[in-house]
């Protein structure tokens, strides 16, 4: 019986590869650039001829023909994760095109293209020969442009995926338990609970004596042939409080669930997936009877993709790992593709998925660098930046961040960086926002004159007092400051994200937000101007404990108390209105 026959571009690890040969498509060919990809596509599919080239250096005539042309070329650009969708788009339409400019070459008579869905935006439904640099008038015509998602499929993950090309577009064969009222004939989603649950827990060890059974396929292996399954993927505490904020209180996107939901299947499987990532999905579980935060394994993360367990992935880090199975196209929405082309080519179509149920060789296991005491291990640059809002301080359209301020002196090296800390208030919205950074004496002006004239004095000696005696004592300098951020510092020392949590606490414990979130303070001169005449009198205390912690922090310490301060600003504020007072008389005589 004849095969259908398939090249695969921007290969990847392998999962449209993999889709279309459980479909019992013959893959004759793949290309893409990256190592680790190339050796994971080999190990996994070594019938298949790969090509580890530049594409925009490779010539069509150099693959074989084929009956299906598929692949995905790089999405990173096009991405809303990447830079906040301000990723270089033209540099993304590059590795399109020249997929593109492949099929009119090529001249298969189905061909598909997988990217995130905002490539829609800037894909028409018809492009220029000449715009693939082909020296001829005319177009190739894309008839097809669809965004599917692969829960619908089967997959345990609910990825959107904008799918280009010319072919049958499948029928869903699974749906959302709620709907299936209107679609009985439908099964419902593979959720993440069916993942974790069929796994092993990856906490413990492997068992000789056990089986570990797939998730999306009927295979199972002995634990021990289970590899990037049993690491220790724990959070701890810094991870989830910084990963806790960022999804459910994060200074500009949306809210996020933490942790994710297991009723449902998995948000996208990024190829990022550390501790403080936004994006990292966090699973909540039991370690020896309590409790406890985890990121998702490297095996769970390409189960939550589809590929069956006995599919290996070759990089010498769990990182890169983790990116190749973010990376992948799920095998279970390829394969629903391949099935449909089968289908309308009225060739025989699996009844199921073809997947090696063996494990010929298993790739160096990895680890991954977790620390729960002790020194922090160095992870990050030493000019590693921070920008965060204070927790609590989003309201009447501002905010209040904590940041810091790297220079590197004319002629020095790493070694002399010159570290500042500063708090900011931001105003505003779109493309009108205000940034101050007004510092300890306009801010302590603006709150004396506002709790002097509304009977509040004693409430802000209260929060004066909890700044000197509660947060002070434990402040430490800019510079370890830095170093505790870039993970140099003893575990003991404070981190930005934890200073943040003090000033949080002390700010809510005088000022809270039930009865301080609707009183408003009127912004006088000299303080810089922020687009408005007034904001919540919550909101400069909260940028007055910050002002205080970056002051403190960039001066290594304070001799002059908080407290004097604000009686100098009182006197300064009742001797400014006696002068107004004065002015005005005068006026009227």
């Amino acid at each position: 019986m004849r095969k259908l026959t398939a090249v695969d571009l921007f290969c990847g690890a392998g999962g449209l590869t993999e889709g279309f040969k459980q479909a019992g498509v013959d893959v004759r060919a793949c290309l893409d650039i990256w190592s680790p990809a190339v050796e994971t596509h080999r190990r996994n599919h070594p019938a298949t001829e790969v090509f580890q080239a530049d594409i925009l250096q490779f010539e069509s005539s150099d693959l074989p023909e084929c009956d299906v042309l598929i692949g995905s070329p790089p999405c990173t650009e096009f991405s809303y994760a990447n830079r906040g969708g301000h990723g270089d788009l033209g540099l993304g339409m590059q590795f399109v095109l020249r997929f593109l400019r492949f099929v009119h070459e090529k001249q298969p008579k189905y061909w598909i293209m997988e990217n995130v869905p905002r490539l829609l935006q800037s894909l028409p439904s018809r492009v220029s020969l000449r715009r693939l640099g082909v020296p001829e008038d005319g177009f190739l015509e894309i008839p097809i442009r669809r965004i599917l998602n692969s829960a619908d499929y089967g997959v345990p993950q609910k990825r959107l995926r904008l799918m280009s090309g010319r072919f049958p577009v499948p029928e869903p064969t699974h749906s959302w338990a709620e709907g299936l009222g209107s679609f009985e004939n439908l099964r419902p989603w593979v959720s993440v609970k069916h993942v974790v649950g069929l796994l092993p827990d990856p906490l413990g060890e492997a068992d000789p004596r056990q089986t570990a059974h797939d998730p999306c396929y009927d295979l199972s292996l002995p634990e021990p042939k289970l590899t990037d399954h049993f690491m220790d993927t724990r959070l701890n505490q810094e991870e989830i409080e910084i990963n806790r904020k960022s999804k459910t209180d994060h200074s500009w996107y949306g809210r996020m669930a933490f942790p994710d939901p297991l009723d449902r299947p998995a948000r996208t499987v990024m190829a990022t997936q550390t501790g403080i990532s936004r994006e990292t999905l966090v699973i909540e579980w039991k370690f020896q009877g309590r409790s406890c935060y985890r990121r998702p394994t490297i095996r769970e993360c390409a189960s939550f993709q589809s590929f069956p367990i006995s599919y290996q992935f070759w990089g010498s880090t769990a990182q890169t790992r983790y990116k190749l199975v973010g990376n992948a196209v799920p095998p279970l929405l390829a394969s629903a593709l391949a099935r449909g082309i089968l289908s309308k080519e009225g060739l025989s179509v699996p009844a199921i998925p073809a997947v090696s149920d063996s494990v010929v060789e298993c790739p160096p296991p990895v680890s991954l660098e977790h620390v729960f005491g002790g020194k922090r291990k160095h992870k990050y640059p030493d000019n590693r930046k921070f920008r965060d809002h204070l927790p609590g301080s989003k309201a009447h359209g501002v905010r209040v961040d904590f940041a810091n301020s790297i220079t590197s002196p004319a002629g020095e090296d790493d070694e002399s960086l010159e570290v500042r800390w500063e708090a900011r208030l931001i105003a505003g919205s779109g493309k009108t926002v205000y940034s101050v950074s007004p510092g300890l004496t306009l801010t302590l002006g603006q709150l004396a004159i506002w709790s002097n004239t509304s009977g509040e004095i004693a409430r802000v000696d209260r929060l004066i007092t909890a700044l000197e005696t509660d947060v002070r004592p434990r402040l430490p300098d800019a510079e370890t400051l830095q170093e505790a951020w870039a993970g140099r510092a003893p575990r003991s020392t404070p981190t930005p994200p934890l200073l943040l949590r003090w000033a949080a606490r002390v700010v809510d414990e005088s000022f809270p937000a039930a009865g301080f979130g609707e009183t408003m303070l009127n912004i006088l001169p000299p303080f810089p101007t922020i687009g408005r005449e007034s904001i919540p009198a919550r909101a400069i205390a909260q940028l007055l404990a910050l002002s205080y912690i970056a002051d403190t922090v960039n001066r290594g310490g304070r001799k002059e108390t908080l407290q004097t301060l604000f009686k100098s600003a009182l006197s300064s504020g009742a001797a400014g209105r006696s002068r107004r007072r004065s002015v005005l008389a005068g006026v009227t005589n």
